[in-house]
């Protein structure tokens, strides 16, 4: 009896450290130079911006149709953490409330829809611990910045960050042939990819150099 209990454990064990490792995952700002990306380390004189993001926006709770993907207020959750803990190159600075006067922003985070058959197909996936392989290519985020002054909404700037996932047990035999923008990422609900975070963070560098183009921030 023992012995069996112990090959249970065992095998729930290697599945798990399995699965945890069978998903990769490809992130980049859609419609977009690589030179614009670093726009904002020309202009080291800019004072962070304030960053607003209401409580209804990072406490959810709407579910990701990509299970098991984190829902958009987890993403935007784990985005503030890094902007915190990394100052992302001074960027940002998080406020829990609104100011009144001077400038700020908000941010807005919303999944691209997911097809019906696609969905049905990464479910297939995951209810057979991924022997069945599963792949998409719609993966994505519209990213909104509404930019306030004097809590007055000045503009709005949208950008999308689009991915593409890979998910099968036998991940390991793929790696050698993918490109280097490829990340093999933790299956466990809630996790967030570090490469989605760093695209994320483009699109901040994005959104202030296109502000100051149009002549909202100096």
């Amino acid at each position: 009896m023992k012995r069996r209990v112990f090959s249970l454990v065992s095998l729930v064990i290697v599945a798990t450290l399995l699965l945890s490792a069978c998903q990769m995952q490809n992130w980049a700002v859609a419609n977009t130079s690589s030179s614009l990306n670093t726009a904002i380390e020309s202009h080291p004189d800019l004072s962070p911006l304030r960053l607003y993001i209401p409580k209804y926006l990072s406490d959810g709770p709407s579910q990701s149709e990509r299970f098991p993907f984190p829902p958009p207020h987890m993403v935007i959750e784990a985005l503030k953490s890094k902007v915190n803990a990394d100052n992302v190159r001074g960027i940002f600075q998080v406020t829990e409330r609104a100011p009144e006067t001077g400038v700020f922003c908000s941010l807005r985070l919303e999944e691209i829809e997911v097809s019906g058959a696609r969905k049905a197909w990464g479910v297939l996936s995951f209810l057979t611990w991924s022997l069945v392989p599963f792949y998409d290519d719609s993966l994505g985020y519209n990213v909104t910045y509404e930019l306030f002054i004097d809590a007055k909404l000045r503009n709005r700037y949208q950008y999308m960050v689009r991915g593409k996932q890979l998910e099968w047990i036998a991940i390991a035999l793929v790696v050698p042939f993918v490109s280097s923008g490829w990340q093999i990422v933790d299956l466990k609900y809630g996790s967030v990819s570090e490469r989605l975070l760093k695209e994320l963070v483009s699109t901040s560098r994005l959104f202030v150099e296109d502000a100051r183009k149009d002549g909202s921030i100096r």
